[in-house]
């Protein structure tokens, strides 16, 4: 007998991999099952979810493990981890177009948070990438370049579809067109018309296919 499924409710944070690693079973499960054809179509990055959409799920609990009463229990258990890749952009006219970044490139870097034997230390390549991994159930971590006497919070799985409101704002934030936390429509809208205008768009505040191309291409996701 096929096992039965139910609705779960993505909130802030949840992305597929750590959702079906707490359910006890794969991405490709959940996103393959015939019932979330729809939002397999409307979302079409699975780890880019929103909050709010509707997964269907398997509903039967994980199978618990089996111990001994009286005596020490040895388990090992392996947690997946998700790959997290960003680029810090600094001043692009102080650039000379071979792609460096003299502000973030080559700089290192520590990742705190992220969980297992302490902190994740790395250096970021010449165009200002940096790029780790983290548990699948971390939800943030603060990243800190100690030269640069900077600290940058990271909310994993935090980034919002480019076809969401919530998301157009966030790349626009993080391209620096608009300034972090909750915008006006009028800052939203002048955010949008400036980056368009910028790109070679028209410039109107109109989210059509050719202005999400162009933010998802600058922004990188």
């Amino acid at each position: 007998m096929a096992k039965p499924w139910k609705p779960f409710v993505v909130a802030a944070g949840d992305h597929l991999d750590q959702i079906a690693f707490r359910l006890g079973t794969t991405p490709d499960e959940i996103w393959n099952k015939p019932d979330n054809a729809d939002l397999k179509a409307r979302r079409k990055d699975r780890n880019m979810l929103c909050a709010g959409d509707v997964v269907m799920v398997p509903s039967e609990p994980v199978e618990g493990l089996s111990f001994s009463v009286g005596t020490s229990n040895s388990f090992k258990a392996a947690v997946p981890k998700v790959k997290v890749q960003l680029r810090l952009r600094g001043d692009e006219k102080k650039g000379n177009g071979d792609g460096k970044n003299a502000t973030y490139g080559n700089q290192p870097f520590v990742v705190d948070g992220a969980m297992g034997d302490g902190p994740l230390e790395g250096t970021s390549e010449a165009d200002g990438t940096v790029k780790f991994e983290v548990s699948v159930l971390v939800r943030e971590v603060m990243l800190r370049l100690p030269k640069l006497g900077m600290r940058i919070p990271i909310a994993i799985g935090g980034l919002d579809p480019i076809d969401e409101p919530s998301g157009v704002a966030q790349r626009l934030q993080h391209l620096g067109f608009l300034p972090n936390g909750s915008p006006t429509p009028a800052a939203l809208t002048h955010a949008i018309r400036t980056f368009k205008a910028r790109n070679g768009l028209p410039v109107d505040a109109a989210m059509d296919d050719a202005t999400r191309e162009a933010m998802v291409k600058a922004h990188g996701s």
